[in-house]
């Protein structure tokens, strides 16, 4: 949820699907990813995604996004921040997409523990109806400002309001991840698991980030 003015990221996330099946098997997603501080609460953060495989790589969405950080550290319990986004589809026939976040870090002793709430509704002539909700979760020891392991855990839960209707099977992964400093640079790496039939069987995930 963190917000710091004045500060300019510059960030690649990628991804990579293994499975035993053909369809799953060696999937790829990047994005592109900047950001910039405008006060010490206030962030803009602008997104382009890719995903396919290596016959068909192609781009799918830009995103623009806003966050808010309501509590930084010592105001509150936790801090606690709220984003929305706008996810423009680059791809016809599908849908572009409105999302709220709410993104909330807690500090236990060396324990750091970050949680990612978000809600979605599809806009547009290709929308289908309903809000979807998915969460992402990351606690961390913090050993080293250079090494810290831990643990993530990601879920789509579909559609909320109908349990009769869904845009998508439920999806759950879990894997070890480690994340660290150096210098200008910050990286996040790890190997996540899928849980049930729905997502492969398992993602190697990388993310580079360059602080200006």
């Amino acid at each position: 949820p963190d917000v710091a003015q004045g500060r300019i990221e510059l960030e690649m996330r990628s991804g990579w699907d293994f499975d035993d099946t053909a369809k799953k098997d060696g999937q790829r997603a990047d994005k592109l990813v900047a950001n910039y501080g405008i006060t010490n609460r206030w962030m803009m953060e602008t997104k382009f995604d890719m995903a396919g495989n290596s016959s068909d790589f192609k781009a799918t969405t830009i995103e623009w996004s806003n966050r808010y950080q309501l509590l930084k550290d010592g105001e509150g319990w936790a801090r606690l921040a709220v984003q929305g986004t706008y996810k423009h589809a680059l791809q016809s026939g599908t849908a572009d997409v409105i999302e709220a976040v709410i993104l909330a870090s807690k500090d236990t002793g060396n324990f750091r523990h970050t949680g990612n709430f978000y809600f979605a509704n599809q806009v547009g002539g290709n929308a289908q109806g309903g809000t979807d909700f998915n969460f992402g979760w990351n606690s961390r020891y913090r050993y080293s400002p250079s090494f810290q392991p831990g643990v993530e855990i990601y879920g789509d839960l579909g559609t909320i309001h109908d349990p009769a209707q869904t845009n998508g099977p439920d999806k759950f992964q879990i894997g070890p991840v480690a994340q660290g400093e150096l210098g200008k640079f910050k990286y996040d790496v790890g190997y996540l698991f899928g849980l049930n039939e729905h997502v492969p069987d398992g993602r190697i995930k990388a993310i580079l980030t360059c602080k200006f």
